[in-house]
């Protein structure tokens, strides 16, 4: 009975010890990645901003080959929105909720049961291009905390590889 009680005890200590922890720690995070593409700012944020494009230059469709998109009427602009399902991630959603044109796009990105994350597109005319950034912030949940630190890695290298399509598929567009 004795060594149910000190189990216990320590079970108690250890789970208010990761609550302290997890309380000193934020859970904000903020990743963004910027690439200088050869193609006015005008079709490049044209490209962004029809979401029935994302389908052709996501890094996502690499990762997971289930992803099943759902296009409402609305797919360019304010309020416009797509869905889509997967088996690996679940089902998620991206609306835009302001635009300067030309300049910046915000937009909020919903994953069902985790949550959401905002992001935002800045283009720059550059000599010869434009200068595309693309960030996601957010927040994670309380116990998810430790985890923010860790989002720039798995992140970072996503967006790489999105603006790295992004790139490809307005200069192939150009070609065509």
């Amino acid at each position: 009975m004795k060594i149910i009680k000190f189990l216990l005890y320590i079970i108690i200590i250890l789970i208010i010890g990761s609550v302290i922890y997890l309380s000193t720690l934020s859970g904000k995070y903020n990743v963004f990645r910027t690439r200088i593409i050869k193609a006015p700012v005008s079709e490049v944020y044209a490209t962004i901003d029809n979401l029935k494009t994302w389908e052709k230059w996501g890094p996502w469709n690499d990762q997971d080959s289930t992803i099943v998109y759902k296009y409402n009427d609305k797919t360019t602009g304010v309020n416009a929105t797509y869905s889509w399902t997967s088996t690996i991630d679940g089902p998620g959603s991206i609306t835009t909720n302001s635009e300067m044109p030309n300049k910046e796009i915000k937009q909020t990105l919903t994953f069902e049961n985790r949550g959401s994350s905002e992001i935002i597109w800045y283009f720059t005319e550059y000599e010869g291009g434009t200068e595309l950034t693309w960030q996601m912030k957010g927040e994670l949940p309380f116990f998810f905390r430790f985890m923010a630190g860790e989002l720039s890695n798995s992140l970072g290298p996503m967006l790489e590889q999105g603006l790295d399509n992004i790139d490809s598929y307005v200069t192939k567009k150009k070609v065509d």
